[in-house]
């Protein structure tokens, strides 16, 4: 039997690539892989700059919702009086930036008036009040402690807690009512629909431990009780009672600062209260992000409740003519990186310079608030 054996030469029959192939092969990849990182940038720049744009909304629309509640507030002393109220203040001190009676205050900060240009600067530096940097008329008076930008505006308004409640018993030394949320210290008003009186919370309830603590009954004004005002005499003879209720007296300042007066930290909107001792207490940061506030106000100089004009705090001729707020915001993006070439902008009325280089979003948001309560307090 034979068997016939083929041989196969293996080595002839296989090819590779040659060096010339390996290169052109080598060359496409890397246009391949250049032009998909471009595609992977250019689309991680643009989901980046839609949260950012998402972000800025969002953070606008609660600035102006927080703004706009305090300001359609201003002047609110509970009962809307009618226009010969009076009011009194029994509070033992003259502080000269004391002035709830005007409702709203403002002071403008120089080089920002309207149609003046602005420069954004990052790492912007905050300085502290009193400084003559900001400017109002001649009754307003700028409270110190204040650390804000140089280029934003300040706004002062004057109001009272959402919580009011009716009085059931009024001598000269105390008052009781219903429960109500007190501190020690607080500046309450007292208004029977004729007269609005200011008085400090001594005292509240007795065996109250620490002082105010939970809600109360009782409030104590007696001129012996406290001195940091305290109060003086008080003579109740003429004070309705059926008609008096009494809130607690606010005082929002607005400013832009920032966080630690850290000139690298982000901006933000801060806001003080009114101290327990009639002065100005702490500030709350309430959101970051917001480079520059400018305000302007609406006078009304024909008593037909709309503004004729809007101007700058330091231009108001009376502060108990303004019946609506101008303000603009302009907002900055967290992140950089987010723009090939700087924005075209405009703010306050001129066109934001904007340094080569700086790659933030940046967006203007702006909102005309009417006063609600122009009439009460004046």
């Amino acid at each position: 039997m034979n068997t016939n054996k083929q041989h196969f030469n293996t080595t002839k029959t296989q090819k590779g690539l040659t060096l010339v192939e390996l290169l052109i092969a080598m060359v496409i990849s890397v246009f391949l892989i250049g032009g998909l990182s471009q595609v992977f940038i250019s689309v991680k720049r643009s989901n980046n700059l839609l949260i950012a744009e998402t972000e800025l909304q969002e953070n606008a629309r609660f600035a102006f919702s927080v703004i706009t509640n305090t300001i359609q507030k201003a002047g609110n002393m509970g009962c809307r009086a009618p226009s010969d109220t009076n009011l009194t203040s029994l509070l033992n001190f003259t502080e000269a930036t004391f002035h709830p009676w005007m409702a709203i205050e403002g002071w403008e900060a120089r080089g920002t008036r309207y149609g003046e240009t602005y420069s954004p600067i990052v790492s912007a530096a905050v300085i502290t009040t009193p400084n003559n940097h900001w400017v109002g008329t001649s009754d307003t008076v700028l409270d110190s402690g204040i650390s804000s930008v140089k280029n934003s505006d300040i706004l002062k308004v004057w109001h009272t807690s959402d919580q009011s409640v009716a009085l059931d018993t009024l001598s000269a030394d105390e008052m009781t009512f219903p429960d109500f949320d007190l501190e020690q210290g607080d500046i309450i008003v007292l208004n029977d629909c004729k007269t609005i009186t200011l008085a400090q919370v001594c005292k509240c309830d007795t065996g109250d431990s620490p002082a105010c603590s939970g809600t109360d009954t009782r409030a104590v004004i007696s001129p012996s009780a406290c001195n940091t005002p305290g109060n003086n005499t008080f003579n109740p003879i003429n004070i309705n009672l059926p008609t008096s209720g009494i809130q607690v007296l606010r005082e929002s300042v607005f400013y832009i600062g920032k966080r630690d007066q850290t000139q690298s930290n982000l901006s933000s909107l801060f806001v003080h209260g009114l101290g327990q001792d009639g002065k100005l207490g702490a500030s709350e940061e309430l959101l970051q992000g917001l480079e520059s506030m400018q305000v302007q106000y609406g006078e009304d100089t024909d008593n037909d409740r709309a503004a004729n004009y809007f101007v700058s705090a330091d231009q108001v001729s009376n502060w108990g003519n303004v019946v609506s707020v101008r303000i603009s915001l302009l907002m900055r993006s967290f992140k950089d990186q987010l723009l090939t070439e700087p924005q075209n902008l405009n703010f306050n009325g001129a066109k934001v310079e904007i340094p080569d280089g700086d790659s933030y979003l940046r967006r203007v948001y702006s909102s005309t608030i009417a006063i609600r309560n122009r009439n009460v307090g004046f």
